[in-house]
């Protein structure tokens, strides 16, 4: 059974971290946009495809016919194979050049999405995604490349489209078809000199900010922090901090 979040829900939190609804809002949005400039290289790459293939079938078709009629001229024959090869390039470079447009260096500048800008904490998450620094898989338990966040489009694996998901590619050409999911964060502890368990900041919490509209939640009225147990943290933060006060009662 997965337990792990959604990406998508990590990604809502970094961008509202008060409101999940709202980073939702706020993600779709910027997907939407992504996917409107993918699909214009996507239709032009359709077309490279269907012109490469006519061509290869008319090329090779052609060399058949050619091979079984004497009559025609010999230059006929180089004309169908030199056909047949040029159709092949154009196939294998255009498969070659979906993903380099997303990751090769010279190449990247055909795929860059000048009108989605990707906001910092978002862009902050990815690269946590992308570095391994935090896990990430689908729902069945199977690891998702890290590469594929490297990718210029990665604002597209957030979808809950099939098909938009998959535009992403690692260098390698692999895609990613499933929901993707990620490793809980799990803030670590440690120890003040009074005794009371704090929690510490790790790199997700800095890339993702905390600020939230004071008129959206009422301030923390405690200010003891011996007492910080009562109000927040982990269950272990919890457990340690009211181990803490019991010990502090005197014995029955």
């Amino acid at each position: 059974m997965n337990t792990w979040p959604s990406i998508r829900r990590e990604a809502a939190l970094a961008l509202s971290p008060c409101d999940v609804a709202a980073g939702i809002r706020k993600l779709d949005s910027l997907i939407k946009s992504a996917a409107r400039s993918i699909r214009k290289r996507e239709a032009l790459f359709i077309l490279v495809y269907v012109l490469g293939g006519s061509m290869l079938v008319l090329g090779i078709f052609a060399h058949i016919v050619i091979a079984n009629y004497s009559v025609v001229p010999k230059y006929a024959d180089d004309i169908a194979t030199s056909a047949v090869l040029l159709s092949t390039v154009t196939l294998v470079a255009s498969w070659w050049g979906w993903h380099a447009i997303q990751h090769n260096g010279m190449m990247q500048r055909f795929g860059r999405l000048t009108d989605t800008p990707i906001p910092e904490p978002l862009a902050q998450l990815i690269a946590s995604f992308a570095n391994s620094s935090r896990d990430v898989r689908t729902a069945s338990g199977v690891s998702v490349r890290a590469s594929l966040f490297a990718s210029q489009w990665a604002i597209v694996l957030f979808s809950e489209e099939e098909v938009e998901r998959k535009w992403v590619r690692s260098p390698s050409g692999a895609r990613q078809k499933q929901e993707i999911f990620a490793r809980p964060h799990e803030p670590e502890l440690s120890y003040q000199a009074t005794g009371a368990v704090l929690l510490t900041n790790t790199a997700q919490d800095e890339a993702r900010p905390l600020e939230c509209d004071p008129a959206a939640e009422a301030p923390l009225r405690n200010s003891d922090p011996a007492m910080d147990w009562l109000v927040g943290g982990t269950s272990m933060h919890h457990a340690a901090g009211l181990d803490r006060f019991l010990d502090t009662l005197p014995p029955y």
